[in-house]
């Protein structure tokens, strides 16, 4: 893509890519592709392997997730106003995706394939890094979330547990 100061501006809402001075923001959009998704489409489907990290530059998107019963529920709907990234685990690892991103709305989105991030990394160490380093700290804030909503999720398992065993007394 090309570095213009609209894409520019638009980028550095993005917490990931703050860090980036306006140079290495010009040499990381150069590696961006922009696609276009229609309302409903599926961007990511949970369980394919990941190999793209998505920046969400306009519309609204909703993710996905599935209950043991394979019963699909929301667990978010986010839009260009929140600085949307998803896939970035796919520029660290190729595991597969933990959540499905349908496009609420006609979307457009940024992205970069792990590929194309290692190869930038490998010409530009630092601007790997800088990025690579925010991508880290996204992950653990989600890791951070996800232990306190198991450790409700167990506190409340316990509650009804105890709950049951002083109903049968």
């Amino acid at each position: 893509m090309k570095a213009d100061p609209s894409i520019r501006q638009r980028l550095h809402v993005f917490p990931l890519l703050r860090v980036l001075n306006d140079e290495m923001l010009d040499r990381f959009i150069a590696r961006l592709d922009a696609e276009r998704f229609s309302a409903g489409a599926h961007i990511i489907q949970k369980g394919e392997a990941g190999d793209r990290m998505f920046l969400l530059a306009r519309g609204s998107v909703e993710i996905v997730d599935y209950t043991v019963d394979r019963e699909a529920y929301t667990k978010a709907i986010l839009d260009e106003s929140s600085a949307v990234i998803f896939g970035e685990q796919a520029l660290i690892s190729g595991v597969p995706r933990t959540a499905t991103v349908l496009a609420r709305s006609d979307c457009e989105c940024w992205s970069i394939s792990r590929d194309v991030f290692h190869e930038m990394g490998e010409e530009d160490p630092r601007l790997g890094w800088l990025v690579l380093r925010e991508i880290a700290s996204l992950l653990s804030q989600r890791l951070v979330k996800t232990n306190e909503d198991v450790m409700r999720l167990f506190e409340a398992l316990v509650i009804e547990v105890e709950s049951e065993a002083v109903g049968r007394r």
